[in-house]
């Protein structure tokens, strides 16, 4: 790629102030609410939970012996947990969208109903990588059992080849998450199927694959440093329950759900700042590649053009030479 990162930053800063409210819209109703749902019935349901792990430590109980409202706790959070996952991969597909067709006029309804077109095919990529991911990780899982098993008498031979089988496998997880970064892409500008779209992206990142990674890892470094910003912000907010709890000698009143109410606010603004970012500086990274893929076949193009004049040249004048 010519351009460089923080040239492609800046650009992705810039469109994201530019599309900000409609971005703030879509993550307020798909993303927040959701959350704020969660996070207010997990709260409520947390007490609970505690007092029945203590009362299992006490009596030294089992699992088996647990039932009631317990199952009943863990199972309504665990359902609400997969419920607002799917609305955060509802708001990622919306993102796309918008991110994608960012110069045509759009306004709230038309991405919505842009984001409803393309989620199942997005939750569906979602669902390939991860499958894909867990294979991977299972596949080196057992490798590395019948390893510890088989070599047990020698167990430093054992660690050194389980280390290296999962450096093996993170190497593989790398290489191809890599490859299909812009798999989104060319699913919803192209419009392409899942596999197409994982092909179209291991092609394009093709020859770039280096200059991806890095992309992926400084976006990375910027996101870590935006939520060490905002961890320290949040700090400085939990200091004076701190201090009053220090002066008074006993914990101040409602100081875990404070702790827990900024850090969600905290988390919320993070993900909102960088999620957006970093959908549209891939999106950048993606057009550029294209464009660049396409100069360069049309330079192809124009040197076998030019090939092919030379050809006829050469073949006319041996055509004069034989009439002499």
């Amino acid at each position: 790629m010519e351009r460089e990162f923080g040239d492609v930053l800046t650009d992705s800063w810039d469109e994201f102030k530019k599309n900000w409210k409609l971005f703030f819209k879509i993550f307020l109703l798909f993303y927040v609410l959701p959350f704020i749902i969660v996070f207010a019935i997990s709260f409520f349901l947390q007490v609970p939970i505690q007092e029945k792990f203590t009362l299992i430590e006490a009596e030294e109980m089992g699992f088996g012996e647990l039932s009631g409202d317990f199952w009943k706790s863990v199972g309504i959070v665990g359902i609400l947990s997969i419920i607002a996952g799917l609305f955060y991969l509802f708001t990622s597909s919306c993102f796309y969208f918008h991110s994608i067709y960012s110069k045509n006029k759009q306004d709230f309804g038309k991405v919505v109903s842009g984001g409803k077109k393309y989620f199942w095919k997005y939750f569906g990529l979602m669902i390939v990588l991860f499958l894909f991911a867990f294979i991977v990780i299972l596949i080196a899982s057992i490798l590395s059992g019948i390893l510890i098993f088989a070599l047990r008498s020698v167990l430093v031979l054992a660690i050194l080849l389980v280390v290296l089988i999962v450096l093996g496998a993170l190497i593989v997880l790398i290489k191809y998450f890599t490859s299909w970064a812009l798999a989104p892409y060319f699913l919803i500008a192209e419009n392409k199927r899942i596999i197409d779209s994982l092909r179209n992206s291991f092609s394009l990142v093709k020859g770039n694959w280096w200059v991806v990674f890095a992309y992926g890892i400084m976006l990375g470094v910027f996101i870590l440093i935006i939520n060490i910003i905002f961890a320290i912000i949040g700090f400085i907010f939990l200091i004076p329950f701190g201090v009053l709890s220090v002066v008074s000698g006993a914990e101040v009143s409602g100081i875990g759900f404070a702790g827990q109410l900024i850090d969600g606010i905290f988390s919320l603004i993070v993900t909102f700042i960088t999620v957006p970012i970093g959908i549209i500086l891939f999106k950048n990274v993606y057009l550029d590649l294209k464009k660049e893929k396409g100069n360069g076949k049309k330079e192809e193009n124009e040197e076998n053009e030019e090939e092919k004049k030379e050809k006829k040249k050469v073949k006319k004048s041996k055509e004069k030479k034989k009439k002499k």
